[in-house]
């Protein structure tokens, strides 16, 4: 009887050291992954941008430069229920905030890049029928939705503004 209670588990106390072994590597091994993929070695990380800035409330026409189209968009609408044909004349500035040494590129890309931004704004007008852009929200409809298409074609909200400078609908 002596015997039994002198025996000692000896299994329990290496599978205890084990076990906290074990957990200390892990918890290693998920801190240098998250390192890892913070500081952008696994294709991670948090890389600025110099073309996405936090957009200003609100911007001063001196602080902006301006980029116009070589010629008007011209292009018919969506038939409407009266089945007439419907043509839009359209002629637009774009607003680039001013920046230090970012805004003069993306300024030189926009202007070499007048063919894509003249088929974004017809995909617009051309997505959308006469009741639509005749009404009294139209033009500002086709705005913002050009603004939203040229930032995302561009990845940069230094685009800041369309502005519309001829806009008829017949």
């Amino acid at each position: 009887m002596a015997d039994e209670n002198n025996v000692k588990p000896s299994g329990g106390k290496k599978m205890m050291t084990l076990i906290m072994i074990l957990l200390i590597v892990l918890i290693g091994i998920v801190v240098g992954f998250v390192y890892l993929m913070t500081t952008g070695v696994f294709g991670g990380g948090v890389e600025e941008d110099p073309w996405v800035i936090a957009p200003p409330s609100r911007v001063l026409p001196e602080e902006l430069s301006f980029i116009s189209l070589s010629t008007p968009l011209n292009t018919n609408l969506i038939t409407d229920v009266d089945a007439r044909e419907r043509r839009i004349s359209l002629m637009f500035s774009i607003g680039v905030i001013n920046t230090e040494d970012v805004s003069s590129d993306v300024i030189a890309q926009l202007n070499r890049a007048e063919p894509i931004i003249r088929n974004i704004a017809l995909s617009v007008v051309r997505d959308m029928n006469f009741t639509s852009i005749s009404s009294r929200e139209g033009t500002s409809i086709v705005q913002n939705e050009i603004l939203r298409r040229l930032q995302d074609e561009f990845q940069t909200n230094l685009i800041y503004s369309v502005f519309l400078e001829d806009f008829m609908v017949n």
